[in-house]
């Protein structure tokens, strides 16, 4: 694992962020109408639906109906949020929704292709399989997300898609290969598109996600089983989850190092609990929020009883000095940084940003939870 620092004194040469390495990529194989993806998926008939960087194909006419619309109103979303972040050139994120079994394997030889052309190595034989056992996988790179419509039960197909679609498109926001991305900043931005959702179902992503809560001990469940299956985990519930727990965090002198905002940054796979899903989404709505000042300025809004969130978006806000932190982490020399380095980067890089120590970070965080934080 290359470890932060190291990674810090790499990029101290100046270069732009954005400046990307030549690569002689081959021409895709993938289909790109309706007729060539159902000819070589072996199906009568598969649907595409298209915006700008993103390929939505289903091949049940009735869930394309459920289906498009709002998720291409959360790709927008999104898209505003990333400020139109590029995705890597010769890049396109693809939401699949299968629900022949035959169409998921031949599927596998199109990915299996994809990777080729990209130098990348491919998923296993067995990965068709896994899909049609559990329903649904994704890729960061290329950026793809599969679904198997027979399992995923009907009322979280639309919400696993938009899920999904939030962690494929920030794994291309935060690092160049897509490789490497916190889990924070997967299950935040997927949080936030969830959101976007007028019934948005409860789904656990981590295998460990049934951990006893950080937040305050709120959320403490036996088994994965029981978290799955429980409600408080719909998204329509975290703006109470995360309220109950800042109402206690507003009494506290001092704070409990792995509740701070600083902490979730860098929470890795294993450590990520059953309340993060709903931390995450708050954090990272804050980081996102264009109204919302840092710094000094997030300082005299902490002092001011009678602060008032200011009606047009802020030249120098929360959203600019996040969106520049993810332009760093982007760069491409940080492409094989791991997840753990680079969540570790993301808490200096945007510590260093905002010019706030962590327990500042945090105060202003529980400060806009009751003044700007989404219902």
């Amino acid at each position: 694992m290359i470890i932060p620092y190291l990674c810090l004194a790499l990029l101290q040469e100046p270069t732009p962020a954005e400046r990307q390495p030549e690569v002689n990529l081959s021409e895709s194989v993938q289909p790109t109408s309706p007729k060539e993806m159902a000819e070589v998926l072996g199906i009568k008939k598969i649907q595409l639906a298209t915006a700008p960087g993103l390929e939505l194909w289903c091949d049940d006419s009735k869930i394309m109906r459920i289906v498009q619309k709002p998720l291409l109103a959360a790709w927008e979303f999104g898209e505003e949020q990333l400020g139109h972040s590029p995705l890597r050139k010769g890049a396109t994120i693809r939401i699949v929704l299968l629900k022949d079994e035959k169409a998921v394997r031949n599927y596998y030889n199109l990915l299996v292709a994809e990777c080729k052309r990209w130098k990348l190595p491919a998923p296993a034989p067995s990965w068709a399989d896994s899909v049609i056992a559990s329903g649904s996988a994704h890729m960061t790179f290329p950026p793809t997300a599969v679904q198997f419509l027979r399992v995923v039960g009907k009322n979280e197909i639309l919400t696993r898609s938009v899920h999904d679609l939030g962690v494929v498109r920030m794994a291309s926001a935060c690092s160049y290969s897509g490789f490497g991305v916190p889990p924070f900043l997967k299950e935040g931005f997927a949080g936030m598109l969830m959101k976007t959702l007028k019934k948005p179902s409860a789904i656990v992503s981590h295998k460990n996600a049934a951990l006893e809560s950080t937040i305050q001990g709120y959320g403490v469940f036996a088994g994965i089983g029981a978290a799955m299956n429980d409600a408080s985990n719909a998204a329509s519930n975290w703006p109470s989850v995360i309220k109950t727990a800042v109402d206690k965090m507003w009494k506290q002198k001092t704070f409990d190092p792995m509740e701070r905002v600083d902490s979730i940054l860098q929470r890795t796979d294993a450590e990520f609990a059953r309340s993060d899903y709903a931390f995450s989404w708050a954090v990272c709505s804050f980081l996102f929020d264009a109204h919302y000042p840092f710094g000094e300025a997030a300082t005299l809004a902490l002092e001011d009883k009678r602060w008032k969130s200011p009606i047009k978006p802020l030249p120098q806000s929360r959203r600019t000095a996040f969106l520049l932190v993810l332009q760093n982490l982007r760069d491409f020399r940080l492409a094989r940084v791991d997840a753990d380095a680079r969540g570790k980067l993301l808490r200096d890089y945007l510590l260093e940003e905002y010019g706030e120590e962590p327990n500042h970070l945090h105060r202003s965080f529980l400060h806009w939870t009751r003044t700007r934080m989404p219902k």
